[in-house]
């Protein structure tokens, strides 16, 4: 049985000009290559079982059959490819120095945000 690997990070929260604030902390999941296989086979299995299903939708089978069965393929592909994922975190916005809270997305440093207080964008990286 395998075990997920999150690790938290550290984080150093900037405004485009260099301003930062006090450090925050990001989880960050990471799949090994058996893991990714599985997600990536749980993709595919779920778009053909969708297609199965929209088999028996009137009119709308001719467009959702074919679209989940060339879909599936690739989306399975773009999963396995996904090495790792942020699950999220928590910092203070550089700008109006309110808690901004780091939204889950893919692994790419730096990170960009949006404050939801103060709707600034805003650099992630890590310390």
């Amino acid at each position: 049985m395998s075990v997920k690997a999150i690790v938290e990070f550290k984080v150093e929260v900037k405004t485009w000009d260099g301003k930062a604030t006090q450090p925050g902390k990001i989880s960050v999941e990471s799949w090994n290559k058996s893991q990714r296989t599985k997600r990536a086979l749980k993709t595919l299995g779920m778009g053909w079982g969708l297609a199965v299903i929209s088999v028996f939708l009137p009119a709308a089978h001719f467009i959702l059959v074919p679209s989940f069965l060339l879909g599936s393929p690739v989306a399975a592909y773009f999963v396995s490819k996904q090495g790792s994922v942020v699950l999220g975190g928590e910092s203070i916005c550089p700008y109006c120095l309110k808690p901004l809270a780091i939204a889950k997305g893919s692994e790419k440093w730096p990170l960009e945000d949006v404050c939801t207080a103060c709707q600034n964008h805003v650099l992630i990286n890590k310390i």
